[in-house]
Parts: C-alpha cells; sequence; structure tokens
C-alpha cells in the first residue's frame, strides 16, 4: 500500500508514524525541508520539498499511483485544492484536514461527491466529539460500544490493594461473558493469555457484552452517573466547540479562559456558558469557579502541560471526572500516572478515523487506544473467509491478537479455543497496529 501525506506538522507526522508501522510505503511532502528530512528520519518515506498546490509536485509524487493521499498542511485551502487535485491525477482514496468550520459546516456532501474528496477531517471537532461522548456516556471509564451496542468496551485501573493482583487470569472468576484484552504497564502493551496477571496501577481492557461489562465495572466503583455539570478549561477550537456541544445537550457548563478579549469572543459565539476569565492553573480561582462540585472537568488549552497540571488540581479538589487534552500523544501515559482520570490525544482520535477510511467495508477499525496503538477491528464475515467453520485454537493467528467476542445474530459470544466462526457472523478483534495486514490475510 502507497501513501502520499502532504504536511509534515503534527498531524502528518503521527500518521506517517503510524501508517509506517502498518507497512505503508510513504512519501512526505512539505514546503519546509527541515520539517521533511527531521520525519523522513524518524520513518522510512521518501521526502519531497515542495507545494501541495503544485501539480509538478503532485506528480513526482505519484499521486496517481496512491492507495492513499492525506492532506494535512496547516492551510485548509490548500488541503481542499490539493485533494481535489489529488483525486483528479487518480488517487484511491483522498482525505483533506479542515480546521475552520467555513470549510466543512455542511459541505461534506458536496466535497465528496463534487470533488471526489472522500473525507474531510477536523482533528478538534473530532477531539471534541470524543469527549462529549465520554462525557454524556455514564459511567467514568466507558470507552466504546462496538455493534449496535451490544459489545461493550471499557478501561480500569487495577487498584494496589485489588484483589486480583498476582492471580493468572485463566483462574479468575470475571465471569464467562467478558474478556480481559489488553493490559498497559510502564509504557508496554500486553496481550494477555491466561497465564497473564495484574500488577498494581495497570491498565485495562475488557470487552463483553454490554450489560456484564457495566456489571464488572461496578466492582471499581464504577457507578454510572449522568454529567449535570461541566467546567472547560481553555478557550480553543476544541474547548469551545465542546462547550457549544455540551450545552446543546442540556448541560450546564462553564469555560474559563485567560486571555479577556477571547472571553468576550467566546461568549458571543455560547448561548447558555457561562465564561470566566482566569487562570486554569489557579487553585483558588478554580475553586472559586464550582471544581469541587463538578461533574467533569475537561482541560484543554493549548498547552499540554498547563492542561495536566491544571486536570491535577482538578482531581485532588474534588472533580468527580478530569480529562486532560494533549497534543503529544506520549503525555497520554503520563497524565495517568500522575492521577488524571483520562487524557485526550486528538492525534490518536483523526489516527483512528483515518483508519476506518482506507479499510476494506466489511473490516471497520473502531479505535486505536491509547498511544500504544492497540487497534480494535470489526470484521463482517463472509461465506467464503478461510477462517469460516475452523476452531479458533487451529488458527494461525498473528501474535499480540485476540478474538474478543462474536456476534451472532442477536447473541454475543466471548469465545474459547473451542468456538468456530460462521458466515455472517461480526468479530471484535484486538491486536497491536502493526498485525494489522496479516489479520486481514487471516480472513
Amino acid at each position: 500500500m502507497y501513501c502520499v501525506i502532504f504536511g509534515a506538522g503534527e498531524v502528518g507526522s503521527h500518521m506517517a508514524e503510524i501508517l509506517d508501522r502498518k507497512g505503508y510505503r510513504l512519501s512526505v511532502v512539505d514546503n519546509n525541508a527541515e520539517s521533511v528530512q527531521k520525519l523522513a528520519n524518524k520513518v522510512d518515506a521518501r521526502p519531497i520539498i515542495g507545494s501541495i498546490m503544485n501539480r509538478d509536485v503532485l506528480i513526482s509524487a505519484e499521486v496517481e499511483n496512491a492507495d492513499l493521499v492525506l492532506c494535512v498542511t496547516n492551510q485548509d485551502a490548500e488541503n481542499i485544492l490539493g485533494a481535489m487535485l489529488s483525486k483528479k491525477l487518480g488517487a484511491k482514496t483522498v482525505i483533506a484536514r479542515a480546521r475552520s468550520d467555513d470549510f466543512i459546516a455542511g459541505r461534506e456532501d458536496t466535497f465528496h461527491q463534487d470533488f471526489g474528496i472522500d473525507d474531510i477531517l477536523s482533528p478538534e471537532v473530532l477531539a471534541a466529539e470524543e469527549i462529549c461522548k465520554r462525557i454524556k456516556t455514564p459511567g467514568v471509564s466507558a470507552i466504546e460500544f462496538f455493534a449496535d451496542g451490544k459489545v461493550g468496551l471499557r478501561e480500569h485501573t487495577v487498584p494496589s490493594d485489588s484483589d486480583m493482583i498476582g492471580i493468572p487470569f485463566k483462574d479468575l472468576d470475571i465471569g464467562s461473558k467478558i474478556l480481559i484484552t489488553a493490559v498497559f504497564r510502564h509504557g508496554e502493551t500486553i496481550i494477555p493469555n491466561g497465564d497473564t496477571s495484574f500488577e498494581a496501577d495497570d491498565h485495562f481492557f475488557i470487552v463483553g457484552i454490554t450489560e456484564d461489562v457495566e456489571g464488572f465495572g461496578r466492582q471499581f466503583g464504577d457507578v454510572p452517573t449522568p454529567k449535570r455539570r461541566v467546567i472547560i478549561y481553555g478557550g480553543t477550537a476544541i474547548g469551545a466547540k465542546l462547550a457549544l456541544m455540551l450545552e446543546d445537550s442540556g448541560i450546564s457548563v462553564k469555560l474559563i479562559e485567560a486571555d479577556r478579549e477571547k472571553c468576550h469572543k467566546i461568549s458571543e459565539m455560547l448561548e447558555k456558558t457561562l465564561v470566566l476569565n482566569g487562570s486554569g492553573l489557579d487553585a483558588d480561582f478554580l475553586l472559586q469557579s464550582g471544581i469541587a462540585e463538578s461533574d467533569a472537568f475537561i482541560a484543554a488549552s493549548d498547552q499540554d502541560e498547563h492542561n495536566i497540571v491544571s486536570a491535577l488540581i482538578a482531581t485532588e479538589h474534588g472533580a468527580s471526572e478530569t480529562v486532560a487534552v494533549v497534543e503529544q500523544a506520549s503525555f497520554v501515559p503520563v497524565a495517568r500516572r500522575l492521577g488524571v482520570h483520562a487524557a485526550m490525544s486528538p492525534r490518536l482520535v483523526t489516527a483512528s478515523r483515518v483508519m476506518r477510511s482506507i479499510l476494506p467495508d466489511r473490516i471497520k477499525s473502531l479505535a486505536i487506544l491509547s498511544e500504544h496503538e492497540v487497534d480494535v477491528l470489526e470484521v463482517h464475515v463472509r461465506a467464503d473467509d478461510k477462517i469460516v467453520g475452523k476452531r479458533l485454537k487451529k488458527l494461525s493467528m498473528p501474535r499480540d491478537t485476540v478474538i474478543a467476542a462474536i456476534v451472532r445474530g442477536d447473541d454475543v459470544v466471548v469465545p474459547h479455543g473451542e468456538d468456530t466462526i460462521n458466515e455472517n457472523d461480526i468479530v471484535i478483534v484486538f491486536t497491536l497496529s502493526k498485525n494489522l495486514t496479516a489479520v486481514e490475510r487471516l480472513f
């Protein structure tokens, strides 16, 4: 598979790293020679210096042979025009980044139908949507639901006094409808087997029938409670879009911004949100703003470090749930280890959306979990798939891959070695990102 990435900035660099791990052949194009070379030194990519607006540059990058073209420069208009020209030259799938609502609001169908652009992404909008979904979903650790809500995924942390520490998973009494699918420990990703056991402060994901997954969460004090009072720190694009989404859902929202002029502009955009001029790093100000009584505190300024510190202050002073927005994906586990309840990386959310766009129709990339690059796939099984009728224990599964659930009609099966996969099943697969191509071949 061949991909051309226009833009060697934060989003382009992150996508290049992910696609490189997935085995794509890459070309990276940018006007900035230093940025292009720096990225080419990190990943196996052909560096090309030039403009996305230059037809000769696009031809030099061989966009006509590209399975995927990502237009993710910092200029929306250039991304749109570059995507249009790439499609016209023959690129199979083209995706453009657009940060401004002026380019995407209500125009998605026009760009797709008239200009051939397959998808237009705004990392800021995607991040705001993801946080909004988390807040509106009862339960602190709710992450995702698959197969029309039949299968649930949740993340948990192992308390230091947990009775589960040291017990092999095969001996844990967690019920037959739940499977532990991934464990994150000291920066390492573990796709577990029956002999794996927990250590204190492990983060882990479970998958199973939604009702059972929610029941398991209650063992960790994860009692579903609706979020009614939310405080957002940061009048950024993410902060403002999130406030708008939440106030439209009937949630009481306060937004804190240090810049007085920006406060005035944001207050004109938001009808129901109370905009406060102050610092999200001032504990006294945060207390006066009501963080102790808040159901959720979202730190969404444009400074990763400020967001982590602000979220930690909110956690210390009683906020029920805290989320820090961090551009650096590597900061996600750092924030978690320090005590922030959750960290959100717009880059990871964008990467998940891109992968959903380029996989075959019957294989959906549902999520890329944390900075550890664990993919969750939903595969619709066809009659001619090699996997049909075989027992799971007989499959040549890629290493660090697990079939977490099988949806068969209205039933959900948490499989074991003797189970088989049938035509028309929906299969939920956990795997490390580097195994994605091997998992596709499995079917």
